[in-house]
């Protein structure tokens, strides 16, 4: 069992609290999405005329990697540090989304399409069976994204490694395997989820916590459906 999972299971009902529901799950989703898109349509109409708003960019990512790391191993702290994140990780998406939007052949609207796409089709196809998210598929995942997260990181402070943050051929293996991890993300989501209100073991408070991951697992495989569109343009 995971760190995560433990903390989750150590919230079990509380009286008073209502047993969680996956309909909650999806309703707190659904305004952390708005959220992110409202942020993120204001970022990506001002980013190009407002100074201010490309000052701040850099304090939101880091405010956003806070939140989540937050979120992911203090699960009771979810319901504050998922809005949060949304409004942070808007601000950079709508940059990031517009400085893409410059490389035409409508990337951003063809990645926001995509994300929503694949969303559906493998929560389609979770609900199959055809899936099947095993201890070993979670342990492989978790440290796959680990090993990028770290990378990522090492490229932030100074680390010279090719195509992490680049367009073309060498980036497309990134944001192929970016996209590849976002997925797998997703399927562990929908399995803790299920798992979650199955076991009838965590009170409606840990709805937050479900929400956000799969709001981080959006983010993952939007961020890298875009790279992925914007490489393969410029192979």
């Amino acid at each position: 069992m995971s760190r995560i999972d433990a903390a989750l299971e150590r919230g079990r009902s509380f009286e008073g609290l209502k047993p969680l529901r996956i309909n909650g799950v999806y309703d707190k989703l659904a305004l952390l999405v708005s959220m992110t898109a409202a942020v993120g349509i204001f970022s990506y109409k001002t980013v190009g005329s407002n100074v201010a708003l490309g000052r701040i960019l850099l304090p939101s990512m880091l405010i956003a990697l806070g939140a989540s790391l937050i979120g992911q191993f203090k699960p009771d702290f979810a319901r504050i540090a998922a809005p949060v994140y949304a409004v942070a990780q808007g601000l950079v998406l709508g940059a990031v989304s517009k400085s893409y939007s410059t490389l035409g052949g409508g990337l951003v609207p063809t990645a926001l399409a995509g994300t929503t796409v694949l969303f559906i089709a493998c929560l389609l196809v979770f609900r199959t069976g055809v899936v099947k998210v095993t201890p070993r598929f979670v342990q492989i995942v978790s440290i796959a994204g680990i090993a990028l997260f770290g990378m990522y990181m090492l490229a932030l402070v100074g680390l010279r490694i090719p195509g992490i943050n680049e367009v073309g051929p060498r980036g497309l293996i990134f944001a192929v395997i970016g996209l590849g991890l976002g997925i797998s993300y997703l399927f562990i989501d929908f399995d803790r989820i299920q798992k979650a209100e199955e076991a009838q073991m965590l009170h409606n408070t840990a709805e937050w916590f479900l929400a956000f991951q799969l709001l981080l697992s959006l983010v993952m495989v939007y961020f890298n459906l875009l790279r992925l569109l914007a490489s393969s343009q410029r192979r």
